[in-house]
């Protein structure tokens, strides 16, 4: 387009570039004004440390930057009132260069942030304390693994690159592969069966119990526990404790021979399990 736009300056070629160019600089500004944002957002959570996303972004940013300096300045000639009736072939050759260079310029950004964007991906949500625990514990584990997640309704965060975990909510009750009918059948069979109180849909919390959750544990082979607290909207409605975490934290408190906490924060606690044919040697040594 813009090779073209340098041959001739006129017609829809030069009409289209005229209207691309805003968007060039504009990308290249709001890039760097991202930057710094970044910058900022990093300052306010760790003082002091380097950034990695600033890092990351810094080839980019630049190269980006550089590509709107080059439209700029293959336009520049086509910018000018003044008409010119037989355009110089030099000034031509040069323009197309530095479209080109523009055109490579940019393409070597994309190439930069498809490379560097996996390596600092969760450092984007590093300013909250559960965007904190998903890097800490993608630093944990770096091979493919199966996450119980419970407490919180993120867990994009938890799925790595490539999506190459797997990431589930497991039941405190029930059985493995039970959903909000299941456990509404069992209790209208029992007799138990109450609508809720609230916009909270609560059948799959309600009597729970660590054997059939530890059992649907296994069944759902989960090497990792994420237990983040509740949201407070949630808080009044759904059993937790003084901190605001679901009753699957205390349960794995209090089961060491199982659960070892590799990682808390405020927010969020990060348990390892304890492979089944592991537990028993673990039971014995603690005996």
């Amino acid at each position: 387009l813009f090779a073209a736009h340098a041959m001739e300056g006129t017609g829809a070629p030069a009409r289209l570039a005229r209207a691309a160019l805003p968007v060039a600089i504009a990308s290249a500004l709001a890039e760097n004004r991202f930057l710094a944002a970044a910058a900022r957002n990093h300052r306010l959570a760790h003082s002091g440390d380097p950034n990695p996303v600033l890092e990351g972004m810094r080839l980019p940013a630049l190269l980006a930057l550089a590509a709107a300096v080059l439209f700029i300045l293959a336009l520049l000639p086509s910018l000018s009132r003044r008409p010119t009736l037989r355009p110089d072939p030099r000034s031509a050759a040069v323009r197309v260069a530095l479209a080109s260079l523009a055109v490579l310029s940019l393409l070597l950004c994309a190439a930069a942030l498809l490379t560097r964007y996996p390596d600092y991906k969760y450092h984007y949500y590093t300013g909250f304390h559960v965007g904190e625990a998903w890097l800490a514990f993608h630093r944990l584990e770096t091979a493919p693994a199966t996450v119980a997640f419970t407490g919180t309704d993120l867990s994009y965060g938890l799925f790595g690159k490539g999506l190459k975990n797997h990431v589930a909510y497991v039941n405190v009750a029930g059985r493995a592969d039970w959903k909000f009918h299941h456990f509404i059948q069992r209790m209208k069979k029992t007799g138990t069966y109450y609508p809720p109180r609230n916009d909270r849909i609560d059948f799959h919390r309600r009597d729970p119990d660590y054997r059939a959750w530890l059992r649907n544990l296994r069944r759902a082979r989960a090497g990792w526990l994420f237990v983040s607290i509740l949201h407070q909207t949630d808080r009044p409605y759904l059993e937790h404790d003084p901190l605001g975490f679901p009753i699957e934290r205390a349960w794995a408190e209090n089961h060491p021979e199982t659960f070892t906490r590799v990682y808390e924060n405020p927010a969020v606690a990060i348990f390892r399990i304890a492979p089944a044919e592991n537990q028993g040697k673990r039971n014995c040594l603690l005996k």
